[in-house]
């Protein structure tokens, strides 16, 4: 039987009290939504546990357990509900570009969504963490699209490459975010990129606590033990926690979540910096 999603948990979860519709207008609402009320994070595999892929568990989890996940898991949910809604939907993967020397080639490891709608093709992604978009873009290349946070655009790329390069402006510089090109993945691409992100030992996530959301006018984004607190017009203010009772009080205050049955003692050693 195939997986369904829960429309009307996804909603409430969300806040989204709008049409159920296959337009710009309702993508763009639920874009908006998703990464307020669902924080980006990556505590499984930093304890060592296995990302599921399946849609069922990924409800559980992000819909009704009061948890989050990473791109894999947000855009795999927000796939699920675009396309029940009747949206045109692709997935796609990306090679991270994002805290990575321009001449690294990275892997395919990141997964967003082509949306065709008929007013032309769109990139919705409601999984990258600390630049995570708040609104689609046109798939159009070199043109500064404004979103309800930082701006962005979409770099068109040589011929042979054939993709392009995400790129938003933090102040006033443009920083790369990913590569991709337009072509379709499937479910066997994403379990093999998966794996790798949450079980291989230079996966940055089985080693580093990343955790942001979007919390009014601000973007809050933990980095191990470094909580930062970057505002629109790119300043920010930042501050370290100093004890695992504040780890405690920052991921369910701040970020909103779920920690029963938790170690916090445990992670707060895990990703205490020197």
């Amino acid at each position: 039987m195939a997986e369904r999603v829960d429309l009307a948990a996804y909603f409430e979860r969300i806040g989204y009290a709008g049409a159920a519709q296959s337009t710009l207008e309702v993508l763009s609402g639920l874009h908006a939504l998703h990464p307020r009320a669902i924080p980006f994070e990556n505590l499984d595999p930093l304890r060592g546990e296995r990302v599921r892929l399946d849609l069922d568990r990924i409800q559980q989890k992000l819909v009704t357990g009061g948890r989050g996940g990473y791109c894999f898991e947000h855009n795999t949910l927000f796939g699920a509900v675009l396309t029940e809604l009747g949206f045109d939907v692709t997935p796609m993967l990306a090679r991270v570009l994002w805290r990575h020397d321009g001449a690294d080639v990275t892997a395919k490891s990141h997964l967003l969504l082509h949306i065709a709608l008929p007013e032309g093709p769109f990139v919705a992604d409601v999984g990258f963490g600390a630049v995570t978009l708040t609104a689609p873009l046109r798939l159009a290349a070199d043109t500064v699209q404004p979103t309800p946070f930082e701006p962005a655009r979409l770099i068109g790329q040589p011929v042979l490459q054939q993709g392009y390069d995400l790129e938003v402006a933090l102040g006033s510089r443009w920083q790369k975010v990913y590569w991709f090109e337009p072509r379709p993945t499937y479910r066997i691409d994403h379990e093999m990129a998966n794996w790798y992100t949450c079980a291989h030992p230079d996966s940055h996530f089985v080693h580093e606590l990343n955790v942001c959301r979007i919390v009014g006018d601000v973007r809050a984004v933990l980095r191990n033990d470094r909580l930062t607190l970057r505002l629109r017009d790119g300043s920010d203010q930042r501050r370290r926690l100093a004890s695992a009772a504040e780890l405690a009080e920052c991921l369910t205050g701040t970020f909103g979540i779920n920690i029963d049955g938790m170690d916090i003692d445990a992670l707060f050693e895990k990703v205490r910096e020197p």
